[in-house]
């Protein structure tokens, strides 16, 4: 701006500039009018219902918001007080909360109201206020959205929710329900039967939504998630069993079967399920499965026991039958010596028989749990003494001596018939494998207050590793023939452990090939 006019070309300065500030005046105008319009538009065809006061007052509703307030034109609703049409629960908050707006372009959350619109009815509303300048004065805009529909579901789904806890409460059967929304559970809901299984309340697991996935063993936690995003797809699914961790830490297992919900557009909105305790019925199957395999096992092993048994036998009987057709066809041209030494012969055909077919019946009846169990106590010496009568003649007959090493004074206790098997069985097959002039010993020592160790050794051919391995079970391995050639099944082995184990003891052997073996085994002393 000139200061000072001095001339004409002063003036006509003064004018060009006047003329320059009208113009550019007037294209704000013009272009804050258009944003006016645009504004306008944009807020008349907004599908949400905007309302402006100022002073309390409307001053501005678009097409949206007279149809929410059932409003016949603009006249219903201009110039009125925009808290007459709150509820009057809600006055206070309302009031409240307009004091935070400012013209400083305050934004307010969306907070939910209630509105009496213009026929009386009630609607539930979610309002969100800001300051805005409209008509070149400050203002305050409303965007409000109906949300009596999302209300009235709301208000079905807790009434469905109680109606549910009151029908289900009762009932001994472990129920459940889960929300979901926008597939992700919001919610669930179970019946206090879950307790019983879980542990868990169901006030816990309406607190934690996630509660029963995490509950899951770790290891089938991710086969259930995978379940859960298949019923998110609209997929039926046959009932799921797998285990929980409950509370107090215990693992059960239970069986989940649930039943999906839709909307009328085909959207999962829930699924009901049903719980059931199977721990037993599992625990069952394991146990009828161990069942099936030990039968398995046991009639493998008898089939493999009868076929080395009908091997076994054959030999003794051929012997003995031998030796019988031998003295019936030609007892007359037999010398005295000869048929002494056929009658030798028959008996120790006849012994390794009888020593066979008392293992088969030991074992027999010890498979059918017919073998008594009568644990006493005795003086071990005489009672090894006693046991080894029968076995003294087969070893004089190969030069074989015994030493003991035993306390004369040494009790156990253990069942007298089992104990009696064991050394038999013990002692025949340390002679049987010792060749002729060698050495069984035994001895016994106590190893604890109540337990004591019976040692029997030998100086016989011994046992390779493979042997060693099949000791007691039944193998083709395991059998050999003695040093004089006596059969041998290695069912006594396999008694004898079964009878020591019954007794309360362990057996052990050690062995080297070509230089004995050294069979242990404990027994209680008290």
């Amino acid at each position: 701006m000139i200061d000072t006019i001095k001339s004409e070309a002063d003036i006509l300065k003064l004018l060009t500039e006047l003329q320059m500030q009208k113009e550019e005046l007037r294209l704000q105008n013009e272009a804050l009018q258009i944003s006016e319009n645009k504004y306008r538009i944009l807020v008349e065809n907004s599908p949400d219902a905007i309302a402006i006061y100022r002073d309390r007052k409307v001053v501005f509703v678009n097409r949206e918001c007279l149809r929410l307030m059932g409003a016949q034109s603009k006249a219903d609703l201009l110039g009125k007080s925009l808290i007459e049409f709150v509820h009057p629960d809600y006055r206070e908050f309302v009031i409240e909360r307009m004091k935070k707006v400012t013209p400083k372009g305050t934004v307010l959350p969306i907070a939910e109201e209630k509105f009496i619109i213009l026929d009386g009815s009630e609607i539930d509303i979610e309002v969100k206020a800001m300051s805005v300048i409209f008509e070149n004065k400050p203002a305050v805009q409303l965007i409000i959205r109906d949300i009596s529909d999302r209300k009235q579901t709301e208000i079905k789904l807790i009434e469905s929710e109680n109606r549910y806890k009151r029908i289900t409460e009762g009932l001994t059967d472990y129920l459940y329900t889960v929300i979901v929304k926008n597939g992700k559970v919001v919610k669930t809901i179970h019946n206090e039967a879950c307790k019983a299984i879980t542990g868990y309340s169901s006030k816990e697991f309406l607190n934690d939504p996630y509660l029963w996935i995490n509950m899951v063993v770790p290891e089938e936690r991710e086969k259930i998630a995978a379940r859960f995003l298949k019923i998110l797809d609209n997929i039926d699914l046959p009932p799921s069993e797998h285990r929980i961790i409950c509370k107090n830490g215990k693992i059960k297992w239970i069986r989940d079967t649930s039943i999906p919900k839709y909307n009328l557009n085909g959207k999962l909105i829930a699924y009901d399920g049903v719980i059931k305790d199977i721990t037993q019925e599992k625990q069952s199957e394991l146990a009828i499965q161990l069942k099936n395999e030990e039968l398995i096992l046991s009639n493998a092993e008898k089939d493999k026991f009868f076929s080395i048994i009908a091997h076994d036998l054959r030999s003794p009987f051929n012997a003995f039958l031998g030796f019988t057709q031998l003295m019936a066809e030609e007892l007359d041209s037999l010398s005295i010596k000869e048929v002494q030494k056929i009658a030798v012969g028959m008996k120790t055909s006849a012994m390794n028989l009888f020593h066979l077919l008392e293992n088969l019946l030991e074992w027999s009846r010890f498979q059918r749990g017919a073998t008594g169990f009568n644990p006493e106590r005795f003086l071990l010496m005489p009672k090894i003494g006693e046991c080894l009568e029968p076995v003294l003649e087969t070893a004089t007959k190969k030069g074989i001596t015994f030493a003991f090493d035993i306390p004369d004074d040494m009790l156990i206790c253990a069942d007298s018939n089992m104990f009696g098997s064991i050394i038999r069985n013990l002692t025949f097959n340390a002679v049987k494998f010792t060749p002729r002039g060698g050495k069984v010993s035994l001895s016994a020592k106590p190893i604890s207050e109540n337990y004591v160790e019976i040692t029997i050794k030998d100086t016989g051919i011994g046992m390779n590793k493979n042997i060693l391995d099949n000791l007691f079970r039944l193998c083709e391995t395991a059998r050999r023939s003695g040093t004089d050639g006596e059969a041998s099944t290695g069912l006594g082995l396999i008694i004898c452990k079964e009878f020591v184990e019954k007794n309360s003891g362990k057996i052990t052997v050690e062995s080297e090939l070509g230089v004995g073996s050294t069979l242990k085994f404990t027994l209680p002393s008290l």
